[in-house]
């Protein structure tokens, strides 16, 4: 079954599967560092904090804020999870979009 959507285990298979495919793709077309925060989260405080960074060539996605972003990004669950397709392959089902 897969992980709940922004669950500590599905960032934890989220980042496995970024290390799996690392330096593998085109690099990332632009250098960017942004802050998101998710709110309505069904679980902790119902926020989560995370920051996806760029700027070194290749795709970081990870928990927490950059100190220096580029730009600061706010969505809630019910936007984000339309990135999720139950019917995707396995390994591109939840994207980090």
């Amino acid at each position: 079954m897969p992980e709940k959507f922004l669950s500590d285990e599905w960032i934890t298979e989220a980042k496995k599967i970024r290390e799996e495919f690392a330096g593998k793709g085109t690099p990332p077309a632009h250098a960017v560092r942004m802050n998101q925060v998710i709110t309505d989260v069904p679980f902790g405080d119902g926020t989560l904090n995370v920051h996806m960074d760029t700027s070194g060539g290749d795709l970081e996605f990870d928990l927490g804020h950059l100190d220096t972003p580029d730009l600061r990004r706010s969505s809630s669950t019910r936007t984000r999870r339309p990135a999720c397709r139950p019917s995707w392959p396995a390994r591109s089902r939840c994207r980090a979009t």
